[in-house]
């Protein structure tokens, strides 16, 4: 009978907190999102808090609060920074490697 939020109070216990300091700030601004990926205003008859905070993530032009995921991502989708490790991330997928000096070109 609790929100996801609610429920994810109980990661603040400093066991779980070691991982999901690095985790929560971030996810839960995507709390607008269901576990199908469809969008939601409220969970359980209240308001959805899908606050978010962007941090030690190297570039100070994303870094910071947003009020929802929308202004997140929009900030994000600007972002080259983003871009460049979407893109390394992908080609480390597809390639099934990390990237090395001859991939350069």
């Amino acid at each position: 009978h609790k929100t996801l939020r609610e429920r994810m109070a109980k990661t603040k216990e400093t066991y779980c907190w070691q991982c999901h300091a690095k985790m929560n700030p971030l996810g839960l601004g995507f709390e607008n999102f269901d576990h199908f990926g469809r969008w939601r205003d409220a969970e359980l008859g209240k308001p959805v808090d899908a606050t978010a905070v962007v941090d030690r993530v190297g570039d100070r032009s994303i870094e910071g609060a947003y009020g929802n995921s929308i202004e997140m991502i929009r900030k994000l989708a600007a972002s080259d920074r983003a871009r460049q490790v979407f893109v390394r991330f992908a080609f480390r997928y597809w390639m099934g490697r990390d990237e090395n000096l001859g991939d350069a070109k």
